[in-house]
């Protein structure tokens, strides 16, 4: 299985570069730019991720700026 996507950048650049992520997501130019200095907003995740996953891939929830679930296990107390 592929690594998920860890960056703005690295998914992006899967969506086929800035010009192309941008008519994708009815973005400008300057918009996807942004996200790379940054990050995709939050309010993007379900756009991207249904993208990703059409492509068989996924990202970080970091790289929309969320926290990464916890395991189940690191939670338990003994």
């Amino acid at each position: 299985m592929l690594e998920p996507f860890k960056t703005a950048d690295e998914v992006i650049d899967a969506l086929g570069g800035t010009s192309k992520a941008a008519k994708k997501l009815g973005c400008s130019l300057q918009v996807i730019t942004n996200w790379r200095a940054r990050r995709i907003p939050p309010e993007m995740f379900l756009v991207v991720t249904d993208i990703l996953n059409e492509m068989g891939r996924t990202a970080e929830p970091t790289v929309f700026g969320m926290k990464q679930a916890e395991s189940a296990d690191a939670g338990a107390h003994a």
